[in-house]
């Protein structure tokens, strides 16, 4: 069994309006690889290379998922939004196979799901920011629910795939997760930006 090790790391940003696209650009892609419909995850991505310490339990795959909230310089209030950003970690993540295709789609899947409870969050923390509601103990408990719910959905994810071996679960979930994005493709990264722009703008 091949072991693979992915870290996915999910950044909450509070930012006033003129911030709001500065982390984003200012974020190490050759640290991160940020979650993008038009870049899938490669094995190029996958940059760790000491494999000595997991390679002997022989894992299929391991997920390591992290959560961070950032503050953009500012001052909380109630003229501020909040967006989630879901980057990749590629010094965390490892592969000693780059020829597995189908173990690779499976990783991709992942990153798919953190993309999906990232819009499911987004959009919970906007309906915050429409309402002033200035209470960050609120947003901080959605954040945590969201990411506990977002680990449990991964692990179901692996136990019904079997690690991507069981190709009919394969496809099931891989359909699914197409479609969830689609579905909450307003609460992408980039359209949770203009809504936040347009949200502050006009307080």
């Amino acid at each position: 069994m091949m072991a693979i090790i992915h870290s996915l790391l999910l950044l909450i940003c509070l930012w006033i309006c003129p911030f709001s696209i500065a982390f984003s650009q200012e974020l190490d892609l050759i640290k991160y690889k940020l979650w993008d419909i038009k870049d899938t995850l490669q094995w190029s991505d996958y940059t760790f290379s000491d494999l000595n310490q997991d390679l002997e339990y022989g894992f299929q795959a391991k997920a390591v998922t992290s959560l961070a909230h950032i503050y953009v310089p500012g001052v909380w209030h109630v003229d501020s939004c909040m967006n989630v950003l879901v980057a990749f970690r590629k010094r965390y993540s490892f592969t000693g196979d780059t020829t597995h295709a189908d173990l690779l789609a499976h990783e991709s899947i992942h990153f798919d799901i953190a993309e999906v409870f990232a819009r499911y969050l987004r959009k919970e923390l906007l309906n915050l920011s429409e309402s002033s509601n200035n209470n960050l103990d609120e947003y901080l408990t959605l954040r945590n629910r969201y990411f506990k719910e977002a680990t449990n959905y991964q692990d179901l994810y692996d136990q019904e795939t079997v690690y991507g071996l069981n190709t009919k679960e394969q496809r099931r979930w891989a359909s699914h997760i197409k479609a969830e994005l689609k579905i909450w493709e307003d609460y992408s990264f980039e359209n949770t930006l203009l809504q936040c722009n347009s949200l502050v703008n006009n307080k």
